[in-house]
């Protein structure tokens, strides 16, 4: 007959220290507005106890994981800015959906057709900086540890707010064409007024109209003003991921370092994305970059 397995208090403990929960960010795209969950660290349960030495006092391991929490998050806003895949930007780029460029992508690596598969070239990268819900008290403009962005904890399955101020559990968009995407309308509340209707793509590459829901994720122009024609916002993106080299340090300096100004209207988020400006501020930003020496 068989037996049952009892797990001893020593197996438990081991197995208990041994869990590492992700950690992550709400992050949103500089050049199209979307918005995108991205994991930036994990909180490792055997480097807490370390910290508190083992202590059993509950207090004592919240506040531990607190501070790592927070060292995490200050730290990815400090650095302001990072280079993640943008689906939104990918696709506007390849002018299909993105469940299309994978399933393309899939029948590509099995030698069924020619060329243009994600994993031919290195995958294009955008501009997102973490979105904080609150604007900084300060003169200087530094937040505060209260003013950080809010991290993120799987708990039961879906992403809940573990630290900061944001949305308690995040709307993360679970069809088959989403990666970390996050839609935009959760957003309203705490960035009242400043959420804006969605952008959509108005063709494919042939220029006709296309038949597909906009996507969720990308707000639109503000009402009254001029958006980049979605043809430009393809050469643009072309130009940038094919002929610049070094395009992550271009795009630095020149969007978020330089005193001219960041050609995003960016606070504690996005208010206002590049293609979601004027056509003029998308022709300067492509003239600026292609000033820079490389």
């Amino acid at each position: 007959q068989g037996t049952v397995h009892k797990e001893s208090s020593h197996q438990r403990e081991c197995r208990r220290l041994g869990a590492m929960d992700e950690l992550a960010l709400i992050y949103q795209c500089a050049f199209c507005g979307s918005y995108a969950l991205w994991v930036v660290g994990v909180l490792d349960q055997h480097d807490i106890q370390l910290r508190i030495k083992f202590s059993k006092l509950k207090h004592q391991q919240h506040e531990a994981e607190d501070d790592v929490m927070l060292a995490c998050s200050r730290a990815k806003c400090k650095a302001r800015v990072a280079f993640l895949p943008c689906t939104t930007c990918l696709e506007y780029h390849r002018s299909k959906r993105w469940s299309e460029i994978l399933g393309e992508d899939w029948v590509r690596k099995g030698g069924d057709a020619a060329g243009g598969a994600l994993g031919d070239t290195p995958i294009g990268l955008s501009p997102q900086v973490p979105v904080r819900f609150v604007e900084s008290s300060n003169e200087a403009g530094a937040p505060t540890d209260d003013e950080m962005p809010p991290v993120y904890r799987c708990v039961s399955g879906k992403w809940t707010l573990a630290q900061g101020l944001g949305p308690k559990v995040l709307d993360v968009m679970k069809n088959a064409d989403s990666v970390s995407r996050l839609s935009a309308q959760q957003f309203k509340v705490l960035l009242k007024g400043k959420v804006f209707p969605l952008l959509s793509r108005k063709g494919d590459g042939d220029g006709k109209a296309s038949a597909e829901a906009p996507s969720r994720t990308a707000p639109s122009e503000k009402s009254g003003s001029p958006s980049c024609a979605e043809e430009n916002v393809r050469r643009f993106l072309k130009f940038l991921w094919s002929e610049v080299p070094d395009y992550e340090e271009v795009v630095r300096t020149v969007m978020f370092a330089e005193e001219l100004g960041t050609y995003a209207n960016i606070t504690h988020f996005v208010v206002s994305a590049v293609f979601c400006s004027s056509p003029d501020d998308l022709e300067a930003l492509e003239a600026r970059i292609h000033a820079e020496p490389s």
